[in-house]
């Protein structure tokens, strides 16, 4: 969780698809071959690359990180936002 990672983004305001996948990356494992990503907030392409070849990750974090590396980078902030309850969905 990265608070000062979002405000460093700008606060962005989460858009639908955000709002979707927010909740949806509880189910990545903080510990597992994610963690880069889910509570590092490191969010660049190359780090969901990482993420997607460690041999860790489930097939349920790898739908996710590709889902989340389809949204632009902001949005990006705003669905990790959405999953630690620094906005909400609605």
């Amino acid at each position: 969780m990265c608070y000062g990672c979002y405000e460093d983004a700008g606060k962005p305001v989460p858009g639908d698809e955000a709002k979707r996948l927010g909740p949806l990356l509880e189910q990545c494992n903080p510990f597992g071959g994610c963690h880069i990503v889910v509570e590092d907030w490191n969010l660049e392409d190359e780090n969901i690359d990482f993420c997607l070849a460690e041999p860790r990750t489930t097939e349920i974090e790898k739908h996710l990180m590709l889902a989340l590396k389809a949204l632009p980078e902001d949005q990006r902030y705003a669905a990790l936002a959405v999953r630690d309850n620094y906005v909400d969905e609605d």
